[in-house]
């Protein structure tokens, strides 16, 4: 699979990426039959270091697989430096909101080390929920099992914010309550 793409072309056979992709805890539960019917959807990209993947407000179009280097995801402030989000390195994904709905990117991405990246486009997953739609159905549970985890660990953030802040003098009628009430899941 020879794939040329917006950061550089990189040569990766078919082999290595179905053994990478069966010690990901996001593919694990694919046999190796069901992998190789899904490699013709990824496309493979290089990223040199210091180089964009995506900024914030571009559409969200793909979903991120590193399949070696280092990945920043951060998003710009107003006035003052920008604030890292997260710090993704080999086997971990990024992106995968993108596959579920149709709008912008919330946050940038950017390599911090020279990067190799397997992406999967909406319109080729798409094609998987129609043509392998067992296989399609596993991968957004395992997806829906990464993002329950981010939202996990961000409520967890959240709630130790709302410990630790003076928010006892905001009325419960306040912006800061009702972006809380209305998009976070507790449990």
């Amino acid at each position: 699979m020879s794939e040329a793409g917006a950061h550089g072309v990189h040569e990766i056979t078919d082999e290595t990426l179905i053994s990478f992709l069966t010690r990901t805890p996001l593919f694990n539960c694919l046999s190796p039959a069901e992998l190789r019917a899904c490699l013709a959807l990824f496309e493979v990209e290089t990223a040199e270091a210091g180089s964009c993947i995506f900024n914030a407000g571009d559409p969200g179009e793909s979903w991120y697989l590193v399949l070696d280097g280092e990945v920043e995801i951060a998003k710009a402030t107003p006035v003052g430096p920008h604030h890292v989000l997260g710090e993704l390195e080999t086997g971990d994904c990024f992106g995968e909101m993108a596959l579920i709905e149709r709008t912008t990117r919330m946050a940038s991405a950017r390599a911090t080390a020279p990067t190799v990246l397997a992406l999967l486009t909406q319109e080729r997953f798409r094609s998987l929920l129609e043509d392998h739609p067992a296989v399609a159905s596993r991968l957004l549970w395992a997806m829906a099992r990464v993002m329950s985890r981010r939202l996990r660990g961000l409520t967890g953030v959240l709630i130790d914010l709302i410990d630790s802040a003076d928010f006892g003098s905001l009325p419960t009628d306040a912006p800061f309550y009702k972006a809380v009430r209305d998009n976070i899941t507790w449990n």
